[in-house]
C-alpha cells in the first residue's frame, strides 16, 4: 500500500500543476494538501500504522509527524503540517464572515503561493519516497 499512496500523491501533484495552469489555485492548494496527506499515509503504512479511509485527517497528520521523526523528517513534516493542515477546508468551502460577507476558496491563496506550496509538497513527497 505504501507505494500506492505515493502514486496517489504524485497524481495529486500532477493534477495540482494542471489546476495552476487553468488558474484554479485553490484546487491546486487542496491537491497539495492531498499529496501531503497521502505521502504521510505511505510513511505511516511503511511503519505498520493504519492510515486507511476510516482514519480521520487530523489523526493521519499526527501519525505522519510521528513516523517522520523516525526517518529524520520530523521538523520538515511538522512545519508543513502547521502550514497546510488548517488550509484544507478553506480551499474547499466558502467561508462566512461576521456581517454576512463571504470569502470564496479562490481568495484563500494566491496563484504564486499555491505554486510554491505545490513545489514544497513535491519536494517532501520525494523525501518520503526515498525513506520507504
Amino acid at each position: 500500500m505504501k507505494f500506492q499512496y505515493i502514486r496517489v500523491a504524485r497524481r495529486a501533484l500532477t493534477s495540482a500543476d494542471s489546476s495552476l495552469s487553468a488558474g484554479v489555485q485553490e484546487k491546486a492548494g487542496f491537491l497539495a494538501y492531498h499529496a501531503f496527506e497521502s505521502s504521510g499515509s505511505a510513511l505511516g503504512t511503511h511503519f505498520g500504522l493504519d492510515m486507511g479511509k476510516r482514519v480521520g485527517h487530523t489523526t493521519k497528520i499526527k501519525r505522519f509527524q510521528h513516523t517522520a521523526k523516525k526517518v529524520g523528517l520530523g521538523r520538515k513534516v511538522a512545519m508543513m503540517a502547521v502550514r497546510i493542515a488548517s488550509m484544507r477546508n478553506l480551499f474547499l468551502y466558502p467561508e462566512a464572515l461576521p456581517g454576512g460577507s463571504v470569502i470564496l476558496p479562490e481568495k484563500q491563496i494566491t496563484p504564486a503561493k499555491a505554486k510554491q506550496l505545490v513545489k514544497d509538497v513535491r519536494h517532501l513527497v520525494d523525501k518520503v519516497e526515498k525513506n520507504l
